[in-house]
């Protein structure tokens, strides 16, 4: 076993190491160097009598994670792989290879617990299952409300145009539905169309902005359809009617 350890001062110069009180900063330097080369500690009790450390300064080191505790009563250090870096060949294998088993190394150098790391990589596994899962409804709901709202104005908005993704998302994180778009666009269709004035506010910015709630809830206005509407109206059915048919085939 090698006699001479290393301090890495990535991890002892941290404010949460220097935060601990001195009695416990002292005692993690002390089972450095009594660590064998590969940073695990026997006899922890007989090492706190000599250095005059207590219970708490112990209890300190593994709440915060700078040590890992076994059953059998040997602890290991936490980044002793950060600390010391001895050759692979000069390395004399720890005698306590039944707590070896039970931890692995991170890719940051440090030891974890097997089932830590396990539970850890399940969690963000499902973690990024839910957000693929989220953004496939978004892409969806995106894609839908566009079509949907060129079929209404006869418009040609491209369902990869960031601005109007950012308003159909922003109303989707507001919890507003597919359903919801359709409600508003056909609202204001029915409302603005035969307006002149009113007739350029039929766009994304206007339709999807912050006054998306209020255009949902307000009642809807009756209006007497011309027969130039109806007419369009009919042209209307007929090319949804066609594309739902081409999409089917």
């Amino acid at each position: 076993m090698a006699e001479k350890r290393m301090l890495s001062k990535m991890i002892t110069t941290q404010d949460e190491f220097l935060d601990m009180p001195l009695s416990a900063q002292a005692l993690y330097f002390h089972l450095n160097m009594y660590a064998d080369d590969e940073g695990f500690v026997d006899k922890v009790k007989s090492i706190m009598r000599q250095v005059r450390s207590t219970d708490d300064d112990l209890k300190i080191l593994l709440a915060k994670r700078y040590l890992l505790s076994f059953n059998s009563g040997v602890v290991v250090i936490k980044h002793w792989l950060i600390h010391n870096s001895i050759r692979q060949d000069r390395v004399k294998d720890t005698l306590y290879q039944e707590e070896r088993l039970q931890i692995t190394v991170k890719e940051n150098n440090s030891y974890t617990e097997i089932d830590r790391q396990l539970a850890d990589n399940s969690q963000h596994s499902i973690e990024s299952t839910n957000l693929n899962y989220t953004n496939l409804n978004l892409t969806t709901l995106i894609k839908d409300v566009i079509e949907y709202l060129n079929d209404v104005l006869n418009t040609h908005y491209r369902t990869n145009g960031n601005k109007i993704k950012s308003l159909i998302k922003a109303r989707h994180e507001e919890g507003f539905t597919l359903e919801d778009f359709k409600i508003v666009i056909d609202k204001k269709y029915s409302e603005w169309n035969n307006d002149e004035k009113m007739k350029i506010y039929l766009r994304p910015e206007t339709l999807f902005s912050n006054k998306f709630e209020s255009y949902l809830n307000q009642k809807k206005v009756i209006i007497k359809k011309t027969p130039k509407d109806q007419k369009q109206e009919v042209l209307r059915f007929m090319t949804q009617k066609k594309n739902k048919e081409n999409e089917e085939c």
